[in-house]
């Protein structure tokens, strides 16, 4: 059933995209976002990975779904279900780093 989830609205394969996600892409991510602030004339004052925040967060949305499940029947059950299973995939890629939280402060120079 994982292998079925897609983002309808933007016809992105989930699946596919987070086995495509590695360490490295969101490394490169947190430098390209820190060279656009210098680019605006910042100084970087703090990069913070903060992957701890990303897993409570997930926790939360996971009881959350847990609770639906619970009550919605019919077909939104069935795609509560399937948010679960995304979730999932989303605490194991914060687990393997893949998928995390960063802090980025910066000042004006």
């Amino acid at each position: 059933m994982a292998d079925d989830l897609a983002c309808i609205t933007c016809a992105i394969d989930i699946p596919e995209m987070v086995k495509n996600l590695t360490e490295k892409a969101f490394k490169i991510v947190i430098q390209d976002f820190q060279g656009l602030l210098k680019q605006a004339g910042m100084r970087i004052l703090a990069a913070e990975r903060h992957d701890d925040v990303m897993t409570e967060l997930l926790r939360g949305v996971g009881h959350k779904l847990s609770a639906a499940i619970m009550v919605i029947p019919g077909d939104l059950g069935v795609q509560l279900t399937q948010a679960r299973e995304l979730l999932s995939m989303a605490m194991n890629a914060v687990g393997e780093g893949i998928l995390g939280y960063a802090l980025v402060s910066a000042a004006v120079l």
